[in-house]
């Protein structure tokens, strides 16, 4: 009779997490997830068909979470709308700080990450939107804001810094 297990899914993102964290990429397989979790490898290609899916997974649902939060923020005032999607981008980058740091990460995510970039650009320019609602060509400043934000945050900017030019855009 096969096992039931409950939270499969959750489990083993749980775990591929754990391991990321605490070994890094290189050292995460399927396998040490499967391990990790106590079942059979087939188990978990089940639910994903690669390790960089998994780990994929797991960032966009954290990502989500992040742009959820961002999304309930709505102050009006410019500054503090900004700061509070930088914030947001920055705790999420330090969250995988060492991932974006390791080598075959980097090279195992470039491909994707020319395709779900535009789409991550595109998420945070509707959070810019209401700043740059008096500005001629709003979408595209928003889109700038958005990608200097995003670069910024990734270089680890001081917010202060990166501020007095935007404040020029608005």
């Amino acid at each position: 009779m096969p096992k039931i297990i409950d939270n499969v899914r959750e489990e083993r993102l749980k775990e591929a997490k754990r391991q990321v964290n605490e070994e890094g990429y290189a050292q995460t397989t399927i396998r040490s997830v499967a391990k990790g979790c106590g079942i059979a490898i087939g188990t978990v290609y089940n639910y994903f068909p690669s390790k960089d899916m998994l780990i994929a997974t797991f960032m966009m649902e954290d990502w989500n979470i992040t742009f959820s939060s961002i999304k309930k923020y709505e102050n009006p005032n410019k500054r503090e709308r900004i700061e509070s999607i930088y914030k947001a981008i920055l705790f999420f980058t330090e969250k995988y700080e060492d991932l974006f740091k390791e080598k075959e990460a980097v090279k195992a995510f470039n491909s994707s990450l020319s395709e779900k970039h535009p789409i991550l650009i595109s998420q945070l320019s509707t959070l810019i939107l209401p700043v740059v609602e008096d500005i001629e060509n709003k979408e595209f400043t928003a889109s700038f804001i958005a990608e200097a934000l995003l670069l910024w945050a990734m270089k680890g900017t001081e917010f202060e810094i990166l501020y007095q030019i935007i404040e020029k855009l608005l």
